[in-house]
């Protein structure tokens, strides 16, 4: 599932190793279960909106990090819709 992970996942599972923490500690932490964060490391879930908030006061990694490139994209050109339209006013 290489090719799905988001840069959230893979900040992830670098912050984990870097700081000699498993999934477990973090489910502890984040109070979910052990096997939500197994999946959010393997690219085959990601954590709720409500979660990534957490992890990102945790651990550093922005919330935005767990979007999709499609996400990332979509919230791009709707920023700059929303620039254009501020100018035109």
């Amino acid at each position: 599932m290489a090719d799905t992970l988001t840069a959230g996942a893979q900040a992830l599972a670098n912050w984990l190793a870097a700081h000699e923490r498993t999934g477990s500690w973090l489910a502890e932490k984040l109070g979910c279960s052990r096997s939500a964060v197994a999946l959010w490391l393997s690219g085959a879930r990601r954590p709720a909106e409500p979660l990534r908030g957490a992890l990102e006061a945790l651990t550093g990694i922005s919330a935005n990090a767990w979007l999709s490139a499609d996400e990332r994209a979509l919230g791009e050109r709707a920023e700059r819709a929303a620039r254009l339209l501020r100018g035109a006013t």
